[in-house]
């Protein structure tokens, strides 16, 4: 579409009295011009701007039947928001009325939730007793605590040191008595070993005083023998004739002293001193010399004396820092020895089964 405009507007607005010469008039037909040119580049403008609405009136149609749609739904949709507002605002007075409810029966609600919880605490303190369990009544302060204590204690390892812990402490408790037979049976063995040495000793001096016996009488008999046969070979007569010529002063002192320096030559002689050496050696191994022996040193070994020196040696001995130690050493072993066989026993083992159970 083409426009062609004619007027003579444009020159109304032109204020003559403000001209005053031609140059005036010349600057003013050039600012004339120049906004000519700008009108009608805007013009240009307009017109490219027109196209692009007319080419884009399609898509501006489409768009606003789109957007009367769009209405629409808005307005069903605030009509639904409405609805929905109002029930949300009954639903909220209802709930709050619920919660004024639920507040004015805490209490009650409280008491009874308690009551529910304490008779579940009755029940298990009930099934805990019954399953061995020691348990003071189950409290709503004290049941974790409690149940706690349980539950760590049915760990095997933890079970078994407080199985263990028990055991050593009810043992530790008869710790004295355990020393006291400890050192009854070492004083034992000491007194075994100081009487043992004691009745060596005594036995020993009791056969050295028989033995001294026995060879005095052996000396005796082999001197007789000795005799006889000097007399004999000096004399010719046996010893009981010679000793009746003596008393009679039948023989001389020069005879006498000759016959007892020959018998006194023969028994120092080396095989005099072998044969009393023997017959001494022979007497001391019959069953008589030993006999003798052995009752000699029973009756030595009851004497107050020798019963001193026991005691006196045993008081000794057991002071002794030696026997002190080992008196402590066995009591520990003791004590551990009783302590396995206890934790080894059928109470133990069934009482440790029992809880692995539960």
């Amino acid at each position: 579409m083409t426009v062609t405009v004619a007027s003579n507007a444009l020159f109304n607005s032109i204020d003559t009295e403000k001209i005053n010469s031609v140059y005036d008039l010349t600057g003013s037909i050039t600012e004339l011009n120049n906004a000519m040119a700008q009108l009608l580049d805007g013009s240009s403008a307009l017109y490219d701007g027109i196209c692009t609405l007319l080419e884009k009136s399609g898509e501006l149609v489409s768009g606003i039947n789109q957007l009367a749609d769009g209405a629409s739904k808005l307005k069903d949709g605030a009509n639904d928001l409405n609805s929905g507002a109002e029930q949300l605002y009954n639903g909220t007075a209802a709930l709050l009325q619920g919660l004024d409810t639920l507040a004015a029966n805490n209490d009650k609600l409280n008491d009874g939730a308690k009551k529910v919880f304490e008779t579940f605490l009755a029940t298990a303190e009930a099934q805990l007793k019954e399953a061995g369990f020691s348990v003071p009544a189950l409290t709503i302060d004290n049941y974790a605590s409690v149940l706690n204590e349980i539950l760590d204690s049915l760990d095997e390892t933890k079970l078994y040191n407080q199985a263990l812990e028990q055991v050593t402490a009810a043992v530790e408790e008869n710790r004295d008595y355990i020393k006291s037979q400890v050192t009854n049976a070492v004083r034992e063995q000491v007194e075994a070993g100081v009487t043992s040495a004691v009745k060596e000793q005594v036995t020993a001096q009791v056969t050295e005083t028989v033995k001294n016996q026995v060879l005095t009488q052996v000396t005796e008999a082999v001197r007789k023998n000795v005799e006889e046969q000097v007399i004999l070979a000096a004399t010719g007569m046996d010893k009981a004739k010679y000793d009746a010529a003596v008393s009679a002063g039948r023989i001389d002192t020069a005879t006498q002293n000759m016959i007892e320096s020959a018998v006194n030559e023969k028994m120092a002689g080396g095989d005099i001193k072998a044969l009393i050496s023997k017959n001494t050696d022979e007497q001391m191994q019959s069953s008589n010399i030993q006999s003798l022996i052995a009752q000699k040193v029973s009756e030595q070994m009851e004497t107050e004396q020798v019963k001193n020196i026991i005691t006196a040696n045993i008081n000794s001995k057991m002071a002794e820092n030696e026997i002190q130690a080992l008196i402590e050493e066995k009591t520990e072993e003791q004590i551990q020895k009783i302590v396995a066989e206890k934790m080894a026993g059928e109470e133990v083992q069934s009482k440790l089964a029992a809880a692995a159970r539960v």
